[in-house]
């Protein structure tokens, strides 16, 4: 499966900086209707995500308005570059388990690809290893969650 991740990158991510507190980062996934946010610093760097499970975890401590995302994210989770391609994906999600994996390109957050839409390729595609790269035709949209 050489083809290549672009035809099922998810351009739209949401980002937060690593100061923002537990308590922001809940409302703003619950406003949302998410279950993730993307962690990066001032300077576009990506340093982790943070799920609704480990905040969820922070509130249970009664810190949520003074812990802060950074202390509960995962920092260096598994990622794929656009160098990637859909076979390199299949295979990390279902050998770490993962419903979602960030897309970088230089440190810096590009995109994300979920299993899901891993999934309705394969069957919208049915899958043929020797299935040629196909052109990238995106616009990316990212939103940066204010603290």
């Amino acid at each position: 499966m050489q083809t290549s991740l672009y035809p099922v990158i998810s351009w739209t991510t949401l980002t937060v900086r690593p100061e923002m507190t537990v308590a922001e980062a809940m409302q703003a996934m619950a406003d949302r209707e998410i279950d993730h946010l993307f962690v990066v610093n001032a300077d576009d760097q990506f340093l982790g995500i943070v799920t609704d499970h480990s905040l969820l975890k922070a509130e249970l401590t009664g810190r949520a308005t003074e812990s802060t995302v950074e202390e509960w994210m995962s920092r260096r989770p598994e990622t794929l570059t656009t160098e990637d391609t859909i076979g390199d994906a299949v295979k990390l999600c279902r050998d770490a388990s993962l419903s979602r994996v960030p897309v970088l390109r230089d440190g810096r957050l590009l995109g994300v690809v979920h299993r899901r839409s891993l999934v309705q390729w394969m069957v919208t595609h049915r899958v043929d290893a020797s299935a040629s790269n196909i052109a990238p035709h995106h616009v990316t949209t990212r939103e940066l969650i204010p603290c």
